[in-house]
């Protein structure tokens, strides 16, 4: 089988996760979406979530008493962590899923999904990481 690079050649250009961070182009959430730190139901890697998916959650209405940007995460990542699991159980390897068009359509950037991003780091699958498929806690 041929590697990546027989295939398509040398890399010339590579963009991180760190520096989509760095720029803004990705937000991490990833204590907030963590099993570890008592997310019910969180994730066991890494999450970012798209610029476009944050204005969005930021972008709370005047009307919205009550409602905070940290609920707001909540709620994106509880159904993103449904969604997963949804994709998991249908044994669905790669997958996508919208969030809410309204909120979206408001702040989208041109092309850029707008959907919660879950991976290994920069080291790679955390080592207490039983099935990393999904970055889901069983």
């Amino acid at each position: 089988m041929e590697t990546v690079t027989e295939m398509f050649g040398e890399v010339i250009h590579a963009y991180t996760r760190e520096q989509a961070i760095e720029d803004g182009v990705l937000v991490d959430v990833t204590e907030w979406a963590s099993a570890e730190k008592g997310f019910h139901g969180g994730f066991t890697c890494p999450v970012v979530v798209t610029s476009a998916l944050w204005n969005a959650i930021e972008m709370i209405p005047k009307s919205a008493t009550g409602a905070s940007v940290r609920g707001r995460a909540h709620d994106v990542l509880w159904m993103a962590s449904l969604a997963v699991r949804g994709m998991i159980k249908r044994d669905i390897q790669d997958g996508h899923f919208k969030v809410g068009p309204d909120a979206v359509k408001k702040s989208a950037v041109p092309g850029q999904p707008a959907a919660p991003l879950g991976g290994p780091g920069p080291e790679g699958p955390r080592k207490d990481d039983k099935d990393f498929r999904g970055g889901m806690k069983k």
